[in-house]
This record gives structure tokens, C-alpha cells and sequence, in this order.
């Protein structure tokens, strides 16, 4: 699922749990921005 956001995701160490959950959040953050911005173009 690669695209031109991906260099936006800090790579982390994902054995750590807590990272792991925050690095989740960031992500869906991340996906909820980005269909935000794209619902504003159309």
C-alpha cells in the first residue's frame, strides 16, 4: 500500500508496544487528514 505519503511515517521500533499503539494512531490520523483534504478538492 505504498504511496507518496509514505515518507511521512517516521519508521519506529514497532517491538515496543507503546510505539507501536501511538505509531497506529499516528497513522489514522494521518489517513483521516488525508481524506479530509481530498473531500475538500472533489
Amino acid at each position: 500500500m505504498a504511496d507518496e505519503f509514505d515518507y511521512l511515517i517516521p519508521t519506529v521500533d514497532l517491538s515496543n508496544p507503546e510505539l507501536q499503539k501511538r505509531e497506529q494512531d499516528y497513522i489514522v490520523l494521518l489517513n483521516r487528514a488525508r481524506s479530509h483534504i481530498f473531500d475538500r478538492i472533489v
